[in-house]
């Protein structure tokens, strides 16, 4: 099964206070960028997980999805 934890979504991001505590207790924690998500503005880390993980293979396959579709719409 593939991880779909937190960390590896492309809207986890590393702040401030996030990598401070990372140094204090040893475990990689990361700040949730995502608006939608329960966990938005949050500390995430490896056993969190969210019904809208998106890393960043599936991100940019959908962009360039979503760009051929419009191309093909112009035609």
């Amino acid at each position: 099964m593939e991880n779909k934890s937190c960390l590896d979504c492309l809207y986890a991001n590393y702040s401030q206070s996030s990598l401070r505590l990372t140094d204090l207790i040893e475990e990689d924690l990361r700040k949730c960028g995502h608006p939608n998500s329960p966990y938005s503005n949050e500390l995430v880390n490896e056993r969190t997980m969210c019904r809208l993980f998106i890393d960043e293979r599936e991100y940019f396959r959908n962009i360039d999805l979503r760009e051929k579709i419009i191309k093909l719409k112009k035609k």
